[in-house]
């Protein structure tokens, strides 16, 4: 299930919203896999566990979808992971990780967003630059592809990238 929350006011930083996010979970009896987005002063949060709230639309084998996901483009060096600043690249990055987990990209588009800091406490002041893409893909697994909906998609779930939403075409 899904819910909306209408915050007080845009969240800081990633690990602000973060912070809000498990507060939500905690409330709603939800358990540590979810995920979650923020736009202005909303937070959607996505988890199987959720006995309330609202049933979204979850993708289908063999049907066509509009999909929108606020994506962390990177990729790890040995241990550590490197961004990935190049727009064409983060583009296959997202390609590539939506296709191992059962979709077919059709064509996908995007641009990156202004940076957001990570605001963790104790922490360097690091920031993580989102990258926005939109799309239409094709369900060919229809298990790998719902279970990539329930759980998000790439490195940097837990704080607010990887949520998966779809349109029926």
């Amino acid at each position: 299930m899904e819910l909306l929350a209408k915050l007080r006011a845009k969240p800081q930083s990633l690990y602000q919203a973060h912070q809000i996010a498990w507060d939500i979970i905690r409330r709603n009896n939800g358990d540590d896999r979810f995920v979650f987005r923020v736009v202005d002063d909303l937070m959607k949060v996505r988890s199987v566990s959720f006995e309330i709230g609202r049933k979204p639309i979850v993708p289908e084998a063999g049907k066509k979808y509009r999909l929108d996901i606020l994506f962390d483009p990177v990729t790890t060096d040995g241990k550590r992971l490197k961004r990935i600043s190049v727009r064409e690249k983060a583009i296959e990055k997202i390609r590539q990780s939506l296709e191992k987990r059962g979709f077919e990209v059709e064509k996908i588009d995007g641009a990156y967003c202004d940076p957001i800091p990570l605001g963790k406490p104790g922490l360097q002041e690091v920031y993580m630059l989102p990258f926005l893409a939109t799309g239409d893909v094709f369900v060919k697994d229809g298990k790998l592809a719902e279970e990539a909906f329930w759980h998000g998609v790439g490195k940097s779930k837990r704080f607010g990238f990887g949520m998966i939403e779809l349109e029926a075409l």
